[in-house]
């Protein structure tokens, strides 16, 4: 009889869990147990679905309405430019602010539909194992150009071997935002330096700069998007929304990304 009540109960409280791990679809059998475990299980799915529903629909308005600004951001730069052509020294530095303030504003936009993207992936999504050495090399032959154009050494360290479970394009998309955020505070002379190595229970990637840091109220703040800190570098005009979506796919496949401070 005590089983007949616990066991419903147990598997309410499992599907209760991964619900809160972001699993949206997670239901619970509502056809076993006493009346009221059932009457409970019902009223959990109910929720459940309205949670869902409300989710989804937030999720897909962020994304349409990123997707539908992009057309007229676009023309909108496309007309400032020709206008740019024909106008005078003082007015080409006004119509250069504006380029500036139409290249943020898409910028956003972009961050917005990747942050949407990012939110509606399952958090079930299949990952495979990938050897990190590998995937940080290739990383650094990505990116090799862009940082010799600042006089910015990318350099990999650590054993080859050293496998994440991880989605291809999750892992590759952290660590591309990461190396653009390097770049953006490094000057000319540094160097960036990824990492791998094994730890207890898992494995770790790491990008390390030699920029001028961030104190500890603005790492604390760090992924909370569309904050930014004066203290970046202007070259990539961020909009506060590359660590969040970054830590989310992370997170997605079970792992987890932090800022830490580097020696010096």
């Amino acid at each position: 009889f005590a089983r007949s009540v616990t066991r419903p109960l147990r598997r309410l409280q499992d599907t209760a869990t991964r619900l809160g791990h972001g699993d949206l679809e997670a239901r619970t059998a509502a056809d076993e147990g006493p009346p009221e475990v059932r009457s409970l299980a019902v009223a959990f799915n109910d929720t459940a679905a309205r949670l869902e529903e409300l989710v989804t629909a937030q999720e897909a308005f962020v994304a349409d309405a990123s997707h539908q600004l992009r057309t007229p951001l676009t023309a909108i730069r496309l007309q400032l430019e020709n206008v740019r052509e024909e106008v005078g020294p003082e007015e080409a530095e006004e119509v250069d602010a504006a380029l500036g303030e139409v290249g943020r504003l898409s910028r956003l936009v972009d961050g917005l539909l990747a942050l949407a993207r990012a939110d509606r992936t399952s958090s079930t999504v299949t990952a495979e194992p990938l050897d990190l050495r590998e995937v940080l090399d290739e990383r650094r032959e990505v990116w090799t150009p862009v940082a010799s154009d600042q006089g910015v050494d990318v350099v990999v360290e650590g054993p080859a071997g050293i496998v994440a479970q991880a989605t291809p394009d999750h892992l590759a998309g952290i660590l591309d935002n990461l190396l653009a955020n390097a770049l953006d505070v490094s000057s000319a002379g540094d160097t960036v330096t990824l990492s791998c190595r094994a730890v207890a229970g898992g494995v770790e990637a790491h990008v390390v700069d030699q920029g001028p840091g961030m104190r500890g109220e603005e790492r604390a703040r760090a992924f909370d998007r569309f904050w930014t800190t004066p203290s970046t570098g202007p070259r990539l005009g961020g909009s506060g929304l590359g660590l969040p979506i970054a830590r989310r796919l992370a997170r997605l496949d079970g792992g987890d990304l932090e800022l830490l401070e580097a020696a010096g």
